[in-house]
């Protein structure tokens, strides 16, 4: 039997008294004071998320777009560079291995998120089917954080000091400098609200965490 593994926030969350469940072979919280008041935050003010257990499959080089391009359905060509387009990966029969958002950040520099539970399937049918660029999988070094909810960009912008947000569109990319280290952040999330999956290395999860409290607290965030 497999071991359950913790996240970077993992420590938080039990300290922040949240309701602690195995969720894809990872410890993550299923609630804190209740789904209702955290749901309620998320479409009110804003919710932040641990994704950490979320995938992440780099693919860079020469070829790399090429490569990508042939393994899922949309046509990341058509969309510009520092932007994401969600797709799905798909069988040369058509039947769908999974679904993912692939971030694009040049033609020489894509990373992939997939889903927690599939991740290690995925990278596996990544690797057999790669024919220019090898993937790596790149998952222990990110923490992914989602922020949402229609207070998000501003609880990000002061966190951050950022003033450039609003210029990030839905499913485009951007960088901000939080806890020292730049930082890639996305406009995109799965909660149909507004808001930014923010791409941190473990190094920051925890003192990120805690920026993003300091600042998003007075404005109603809640773990969620």
């Amino acid at each position: 039997m497999s071991q359950t593994k913790q996240t970077p926030y993992t420590g938080i969350h039990a300290k922040m008294g949240a309701k602690l469940v195995d969720f894809a072979g990872h410890l993550m919280p299923m609630q804190y004071e209740g789904i209702r008041k955290e749901h309620m935050a998320v479409r009110q003010e804003a919710g932040l998320f641990d994704v950490a257990h979320m995938g992440e499959i780099l693919f860079q080089g020469p070829g790399a777009l090429e490569t990508i391009n042939y393994m899922v359905s949309n046509d990341v060509a058509a969309i510009p560079d520092n932007h994401a387009i969600y797709t799905p990966i798909c069988h040369p029969h058509g039947g769908i291995v999974d679904d993912c958002i692939v971030y694009k950040r040049s033609a020489t520099d894509l990373i992939v998120v997939v889903n927690a539970s599939n991740k290690d399937k995925d990278f596996a049918w990544f690797t057999e089917h790669a024919r220019i660029v090898k993937p790596v999988d790149v998952s222990d070094d990110v923490a992914l954080l989602a922020l949402q909810g229609p207070r998000a960009a501003r609880i990000l912008a002061l966190a951050a000091g950022a003033d450039h947000l609003d210029s990030i569109p839905g499913f485009g990319l951007g960088w901000v400098d939080l806890c020292g280290k730049k930082t890639m952040i996305a406009r995109t999330g799965y909660t149909g609200e507004d808001g930014f999956e923010i791409f941190l290395h473990p190094d920051q999860a925890e003192a990120a965490w805690e920026r993003l409290f300091e600042f998003g607290r007075p404005l109603g965030l809640a773990p969620a």
